[in-house]
C-alpha cells in the first residue's frame, strides 16, 4: 500500500530507492556534457565514497534571495527500515545528479540533469551498472530524464519556500499515462495504475535479462544479483534559508518493484520504507569546474567531492 510520506510497503528489501534516485536527482540531459557519451570501461569507478579531492567543485556568494538558478550538485539520501534475519535495520541508499535550475519570477524548471549512480548500505551494498561499467545504464539515463520539470521558489518571511512537483518515472519499464517528464494529470496513488507486470519489462542494462539487474554484495550470504522492474513518484517541498548556496529539502515518495530474478531468495524479500527521513542536498557548483570530457568524468569528479556516508545507516 502506498503511503505519499514514505512509507511505502515494498515487495524487496534491496531496491527500495532506485525510483526516487531517478525522479528526484536523475535525468540525463543531451546539454549535460556537452556532445560527450559514456565511455565507462574497466576503470571505471565502483561506487565507493571517493575520498574528497574534489572540493573546488563548489561556489559560494552567489545566492540572490530565493533564486536558485544555475548548478547544483545533488546528492539524494533515502531510509528503509528491514525486518528479515538477512537484513536487520536500517539501511541507507545514496545518489548522485549534477542539475542546472533556471527561474524566472517564482518558477524554477529543470533544464538539465545528469544522474551519477546509486550506492546502498547497511546489511548489504547494491549497485547498478552500465553495459560499459558505466554509473548507470544510457537507456536509464535517457528514459528517466525529468529536465522540464517546474517548482517554486517564494521568498516568505525572510526564506524561500521551496517545491518541485510530482512526477512518475518507470526503471525497466513504462508508466502508463505519463507525459514527459512524467506528469499524471490528478496525481494518482500508485496503486491506482496497472499493476506491474513480467511481460512490460524491457532491457535497459543490455545484459540479456528484462528489466535493470542490481549487483549485490557485503551480505551474511555473499554476492549475488536480482533482476526488477519499478515505478514510483517524488515530491519535494521545505523551506530553505535565502542566499542559499547550499541546502537541504525533504522528500515524499512512493515505490512500487517487481522482481524479475533473483540469486537468492533472501534477496526478494520485504521491507518498510521510512517516513520522513529522506532528503536531497543540494550544493552550488562551478560547471566549468565539473564537467568532464566524458559523464564518467563528471560523475567521478561529482561524487569524489560529495561522498556518501556509509555509517551510520540511519541518518544522512
Amino acid at each position: 500500500m502506498e503511503q505519499p510520506l514514505g512509507t511505502t510497503r515494498m515487495r524487496g528489501q534491496l531496491l527500495r530507492a532506485i525510483a526516487l534516485v531517478a525522479a528526484l536527482t536523475t535525468a540525463c540531459s543531451d546539454d549535460a556534457t556537452g556532445d560527450a557519451q559514456d565511455d565507462g570501461g574497466a576503470d571505471a569507478p565502483e561506487g565507493d565514497a571517493g575520498g574528497g579531492g574534489g572540493d573546488d567543485i563548489f561556489v559560494t556568494g552567489l545566492g540572490d534571495g530565493c533564486d536558485l538558478s544555475g548548478s547544483w550538485a545533488s546528492l539524494g539520501v533515502t531510509f528503509t527500515t528491514a525486518d528479515t534475519p538477512l537484513a536487520p535495520g536500517a539501511q541507507k541508499t545514496s545518489a548522485w545528479s549534477l542539475v542546472e535550475l533556471e527561474q524566472d519570477g517564482d518558477e524554477v524548471t529543470v533544464v538539465s540533469d545528469l544522474p551519477c549512480g546509486i550506492i546502498t548500505t547497511g546489511a548489504a551494498v547494491v549497485n547498478m551498472r552500465g553495459p560499459d561499467n558505466e554509473f548507470a545504464p544510457p537507456t536509464y539515463k535517457e528514459r528517466t530524464k525529468t529536465t522540464g520539470r517546474v517548482g517554486t521558489s517564494v521568498e516568505a518571511g525572510g526564506e524561500c519556500e521551496v517545491a518541485f512537483e510530482r512526477l512518475y518515472t518507470a526503471i525497466g519499464t513504462t508508466v502508463p499515462g505519463a507525459e514527459p517528464p512524467g506528469r499524471i494529470d490528478g496525481n494518482p496513488a500508485l496503486d491506482m495504475l496497472p499493476a506491474l507486470i513480467e511481460d512490460d519489462a524491457e532491457d535497459w542494462d543490455e545484459d540479456g535479462n528484462p528489466g535493470v539487474t542490481f549487483i549485490i554484495t557485503e551480505t551474511p550470504i555473499g554476492s549475488g544479483t536480482r533482476s526488477a522492474i519499478q515505478r514510483g513518484w517524488s515530491e519535494l517541498a521545505g523551506t530553505i534559508a535565502a542566499d542559499a548556496d547550499e541546502f537541504m529539502i525533504p522528500v515524499a515518495w512512493a515505490l512500487d518493484d517487481l522482481i524479475l530474478a533473483s540469486s537468492s531468495a533472501l534477496f526478494a524479500t520485504e521491507a518498510v520504507v521510512r517516513q520522513a527521513d529522506h532528503v536531497a542536498q543540494y550544493r552550488r557548483v562551478d560547471r566549468d569546474a565539473i564537467v568532464g570530457d566524458t559523464d564518467v568524468d563528471t560523475c567521478t569528479t561529482l561524487r569524489e567531492a560529495l561522498p556518501y556516508s556509509a555509517e551510520p545507516a540511519d541518518s544522512f
